[in-house]
Order: C-alpha cells, then structure tokens, then sequence
C-alpha cells in the first residue's frame, strides 16, 4: 500500500464515520479491506486512534480527523518541529512585569465545577470501546470472502484437473482450490494489468488480485505500472515485482528458481513468512532457492526458461527464442517445421525442396515473388543487369551492386552443403563447426544472389510480440581451402578469374544487407577471413530485411557462402 492509496482510504474512513460515504467508495474500501493485509492493519490502527480521542473528549468529527492525523503522522512531524527548533533563531527575553491597573485588579477564587457523571454517556463510550476491539478482532482474524481476481485471455493445448475447462474470458476468484494444469498454457490477466503465462504441470491459487501462491510449476509474469508490487509466492520463497518481467520455476521437491528478464525483482527466501535472506535482482540476473534450507545460489539466467507469449490462433508459443529465417527459408514458420535442405529457386521463385542441378546457371535479372512461404518476398539476382536492381515487390530499387557475372550455383535453402562436378556433397563448416543442423542452422546463399523477407507478414504472425534485430554469422566455408588444395596441378588458363582463386587459395565474396531499400551493411570476405558477425537494429515500421551474396573476385566459382544462424531477435511488444 503506497502513501496515495494511505491517504485514499484515511478520507475515506473520515467520511465512513460522518456517514457521507458514497456507495462506489464503500465497495472500493470493503475490496482494499479484503485484498490487502496492509490495508487491514491500517485500518486497525486508524479506528484505534478514533476510539481512542473519542474517550477523551472530541466532539465533532473536525477534531477526531485533526487528532487521527497528528497520531498517525506524528512522528514525522515532530520530528521536523524538533529540527526546526534546533535552527531556529534565539527568541527575545520580554521582562517579566506586569502593568499596575493589572495588578489592582482584585482576584476572586471560583469553586471548582463538579459535573455529575451521565450513566448513559459512559454506557455508550463502553459500548464504542467494545465495539471497536469487535471490529479489529473481526478485521484480523474473520476470513475474507473469495472475489474475483484475475480472467483467462487464452490458452494452447490445456488440460485441466477433475475434467474442469477454463475459457476464455472465464474469471477466476481468490482463495479457492488450487487449480491443477495438467499439461499445455494458459495465460491470464489479473485486476491490476498483470499478465500470467502458467505451463503445465502446474498447481496455483490466487490470494489476492496481487499475489498468486505457486506450490509447483512454470510461471512467467509481465508487470504493468498498475500492477507494480505483484508477488508470486512459493514453498520457501516470495519473488515481489518492483517493474519487471521474470519468470518463476517451483519444482515438486520446493526448490525455486527466479529468471529476471526486464526491470528489477525482490526476492525473499526463506519458510513462509520467516524470511532470511532478501535480495534485489536486476534484469539479466537469476537465483536459485533450494527449499531444505532456504539457502540461494546465483545461476545463469535461462532465456527458453519457461513460456513467455502465446497465441491460440497464430497457433504460436513463445519462450524467448529468437525466429529462425533459416527455418523460414525451409517452409517453416520460424520455430521449426521447415524441411533440411528446402528451399527457393532464384531463377525463377518457386520452392524446390532439393538441389535439382550442379551445374552453374546463369540468370537474367527481374524480381521474382515468392509464393511458397508468406514470410518470403521474393528473390533476385544482384548485378545480372548495369544500373538499378530491384531488391522488394514494393518496387524498392538499388545501385549498390556493381555489374556481376549472373552465374550462381544451386538456389537459396535451409542447410549448408555443396556439390559439383569436381566436388563431392560435403557439408559446409565455419568457425571450425559443421552448420546446417538442428543446434547451428544456416541459410546456404552462394554467390549472385538475393532474398528479401516480409517483417509486417512475420509481425501479423507473432502477435504480443515485436522484432528487435537482425543477426547472422558470415562467411565462405572452411572448406574452400582443402577443396583447392586438393586440385593442385590442374590448369586454369582459359579461366583468368578461377586461376586468381587458385592463386590465392581462397575464394571472395561480398555480403549485403538492405533495409526498406537502403543499405545498412557491406562487407567483403574471403574464405580465410574466418566468420564475421552481423547485427542490424530493426524499426517497428521497417518492413523489408534483404540479404545478398555477390561475387567479388570476378567469378562465382567456390563462393560457397554461408548465413549462419540467421535470426530475428523478439521481445514482448509494448502493452
């Protein structure tokens, strides 16, 4: 309970006791009253203090809220009353005389005045002071009644214990049997903008619209202003948002992990309310509670920790993981479902789902739309033709790209392999690593060509959720090197621009990358370049991210040139 909502409920009970309440802010107090242990206790303290300047003597309800301030404010003020005098300046000393008309004024002596005691005035204030120890007794100890806490917004695959199904747009109240998730998501949203994300198994009740008990389970938490000071409470710890996203994992055994994504957590661990250790956690910080002796250890923070976004109908589950373009590339929606080695074919824009040819192409330029995958624009030829290239569907164009060859090998896909009529298959390798697999993805795109993606399509794909960037490794395989070493002796003298690349037993390409259009990256790399990286901030209103490959020495021949985990970095859209 912060001061605004203390001097909130001080008006209001002001009001209560002059009977001027209005019936809004009668159920808005009853509600405090309830959800608000806080409240409770001030509650307690301020018909305390009411009763008790009542007993000695105030008569109008002026006086009694005079009186309850100065009680409950005291100490601040007198200590500001105490710092006052100690600054203040020394005060002139006035003789001590007194006029004579004054003094000749004879003085007559009053008996003192003795009321009789009115029984009935005594009756009632005997009855008030009983009646106000009924009152903080009943605010202590009587059990509040369930109310209406937080609503279902959505859910993927839930399955519910005792057959029950909750909707959404169903409520859910406090202070009824935990509820039992037994497998999928459900996401809620509480009375204070709080958003919930609970994954099966999982078992939870509310207490109050700002604090929900975990016994076991996965729960993420996004905290709105409103929402600020919403705990999530568990076996051997209490996790108290201070502005924050952060996810809680509660194990069946007690232990307890805190994951803090945005914004700052305190964290409380020790049994129930007898906490001994507190702690402030920042964003990119986690901790771990283990429940036998409430002792925390630092852990490293798991982004996949639990599930963070979700949405039925895009028929998406977000945990943190970044959106794969390799996986796009492949037919898939960005978090998996592509097929290894599917494609686009460059020419002509239609995905191929295998390598239909090993011998070098060449293209005419133009624009071609892509149809088989909605977050794919199209694809093209740099440089096939002089002057401007047209790099999006929109009609965007560039002159970046010098005049090139117009040969290219293969097409566009999810993987990292080639093959050719002297090469056998063989998987492409940076950094000393195989890619083109499950853990390290990559979009095969060999020189003298190009893919534009479609970020409004992906963002209508991922609601609740925003792009922040792209980024890719770079680079020409490794095995361009042991490929050329093992042709030594053959003869390249009709082909100037292959011999320059046995020469310098490397191969060269140059990388692009354009924005609605404009360039925003360009680099030249070589095949003992090694890897380089990639990291392009992204705008809610860009919409076209394109990448390109061209050669760079004159022939296309070993450009064989890799995107390694290409990726759109998400985080939770602004609310």
């Amino acid at each position: 309970m912060n001061i605004q909502e203390q001097n909130k409920i001080n008006e209001l009970l002001f009001r209560l006791l002059d009977n001027e309440i209005s019936d809004s802010d009668l159920v808005w107090l009853n509600d405090r009253l309830i959800s608000d242990p806080r409240a409770r206790v001030y509650y307690c303290h301020f018909m305390e203090d009411t009763g008790a300047l009542s007993l000695r003597g105030s008569t109008s309800a002026e006086e009694v809220r005079s009186g309850v301030e100065n009680d409950i404010l005291g100490d601040h003020f007198w200590q500001q009353m105490g710092e006052e005098e100690k600054n203040a300046p020394a005060l002139e000393v006035i003789p001590d005389t007194v006029p004579e008309a004054e003094m000749a004024a004879p003085v007559i002596p009053r008996k003192p005045e003795v009321r009789p005691i009115n029984k009935f005035s005594l009756a009632a204030a005997v009855f008030s002071a009983a009646a106000l120890i009924f009152i903080i007794a009943m605010v202590h100890l009587a059990p509040s009644l369930p109310y209406e806490a937080a609503t279902v917004l959505d859910s993927v695959n839930a399955q519910w214990s005792g057959g029950q199904s909750l909707e959404p747009g169903m409520r859910i109240t406090t202070h009824s049997r935990p509820l039992r998730l037994l497998g999928g998501v459900v996401k809620l949203v509480t009375d204070e903008h709080v958003e919930l994300v609970l994954e099966g198994p999982t078992e939870f009740h509310f207490v109050s619209y700002s604090e929900i008990a975990l016994n076991y389970g996965k729960l993420f938490a996004r905290v709105s202003p409103q929402g600020v000071g919403f705990s999530v409470a568990t076996a051997n710890s209490r996790i108290v948002d201070l502005g924050t996203e952060f996810a809680v994992v509660c194990q069946i055994n007690g232990d307890t992990e805190v994951h803090v994504y945005k914004g700052r957590a305190n964290l409380f661990a020790g049994q129930k309310s007898e906490h001994k250790i507190s702690e402030t956690l920042t964003a990119g910080t986690a901790r771990k509670v283990r429940y036998e002796n409430s002792g925390v250890q630092e852990i490293a923070l798991e982004e996949k920790a639990v599930v963070r976004e979700i949405d039925s109908k895009a028929e998406m589950v977000w945990r943190g993981q970044s959106l794969s373009l390799a996986d796009v590339v492949g037919g898939g929606s960005g978090f998996g479902g592509a097929a290894l080695h599917a494609g686009i074919d460059t020419v002509t824009g239609r995905g191929i789902d295998r390598l239909e040819s090993i011998e070098t192409r060449f293209a005419e330029g133009g624009y071609k739309p892509v149809a088989s995958t909605p977050f794919v624009d199209g694809v093209f030829v740099p440089g096939a033709e002089p002057g401007q290239t047209q790099i999006t569907s929109g009609g965007m164009t560039t002159q970046a790209f010098a005049k090139t060859s117009g040969a290219l090998w293969g097409y566009i896909f999810n993987g990292a392999f080639h093959e050719g009529t002297t090469t056998p298959r063989h998987g492409l390798r940076l950094e000393g690593m195989a890619f083109g697999t499950k853990d390290r993805p990559a979009i095969a795109i060999h020189s003298n060509q190009g893919i534009t993606f479609d970020l409004d399509r992906i963002r209508a794909a991922i609601p609740g959720l925003s792009i922040r960037s792209f980024e890719t490794l770079i680079g020409v395989s490794e095995t361009v090197g042991q490929s050329l070493r093992q042709e030594q002796g053959r003869s390249f003298d009709d082909f100037p621009a292959v011999k320059k690349v046995f020469d310098a037993q490397c191969a060269k390409v140059e990388f692009w990358v354009f924005v609605d259009g404009r360039r925003v990256f360009h680099e030249v790399r070589s095949s003992a370049d090694g890897t380089g990286r990639v990291h392009i901030d992204l705008a809610q209103q860009d919409r076209f991210l394109t990448v390109a490959v061209t050669e760079s020495d004159d022939t296309q021949a070993y450009d064989w040139a890799l995107l390694g985990r290409p990726e759109l970095t998400l985080e939770s859209a602004e609310k």
